[in-house]
């Protein structure tokens, strides 16, 4: 496991291979008692996805779904987690679609957010809550959107807050609590979007954090610079005519909420 976690970090583009190859021998070779865990398939999972090949993220969600097959087949030392599933997500985020002779098709982002979805569903029918989603793989799906050129991306991340929101009102669980990181995300998804409600959208997210820390509601919502200046890069982009004068509302709330 130590030697698959070593190439994991190497660098290298056959990193996955490499550490999978040491996978299989360790579940064929039964004299020498080395059956891989949790663990060495995460690690596995892990190389893939530090992986630049575009066959990378099809083998981490190939593995992690080997994973849950052994889970649910009884195998006392495998099962999924949301640190394996991260490196899925993050292994998606990377992916730029397939090249097809009419053009490049898929979506990275687009198959990152999928796998929330599978996870939510596994922890709701199969008990495992070690793959119920934490902010952290909602915060790397988000950030998978925003640096994505998807249509319709900034919404979607959108949603996702929403959806962390509700969850977090609903059970008070701080695994999934949305902090300014999140919501920092989403307005540079909506700075980088090119649409043409872009800034109004960002300057309504940063108002909803400030209302969030001012009222108590979510302390760890509270704006920082780069919130502020994500908002300002937005309204640069917009070209309306009354970017100057929104910018310099923003600059005077920044200095007051400092």
């Amino acid at each position: 496991t130590k030697v698959i976690n070593a190439i994991a970090r190497s660098g290298r583009e056959d990193a996955g291979e490499q550490a999978e190859e040491i996978l299989n021998r360790m579940i064929h070779d039964e004299a020498a008692d080395l059956s891989p865990n949790t663990f060495t398939y995460t690690y596995v999972i892990d190389a893939y996805a530090r992986s630049p090949s575009s066959k990378a993220p099809h083998a981490a969600q190939r593995l992690i779904e080997e994973m849950e097959r052994l889970r649910a087949e009884g195998d006392p030392e495998v099962r999924p987690t949301t640190r394996a599933w991260n490196s899925v997500i993050s292994a998606w985020a990377q992916w730029k679609g397939e090249e097809m002779a009419w053009g490049r098709v898929g979506s990275g982002a687009e198959r990152a957010e999928a796998c929330l979805d599978i996870m939510e569903e596994l922890a709701n029918t199969t008990g495992n809550e070690e793959v119920r989603p934490n902010s952290y793989n909602y915060n790397s799906v988000i950030s998978a959107l925003a640096n994505s050129q998807d249509d319709g991306a900034a919404s979607r991340a959108e949603a996702i807050l929403e959806r962390m929101e509700n969850l977090y009102r609903t059970t008070l669980d701080d695994k999934i609590k949305p902090r300014t990181a999140t919501y920092n995300a989403i307005i540079d998804a909506w700075a980088k979007s090119g649409e043409p409600d872009a800034a109004a959208r960002a300057e309504l997210l940063l108002a909803h954090m400030m209302d969030l820390y001012e009222t108590g509601h979510n302390v760890d919502a509270k704006p920082n610079v780069r919130s502020f200046n994500s908002v300002l890069n937005a309204w640069a982009k917009s070209g309306n005519s009354i970017a100057p004068e929104q910018a310099g509302e923003l600059l005077t709330r920044m200095e007051e909420l400092d």
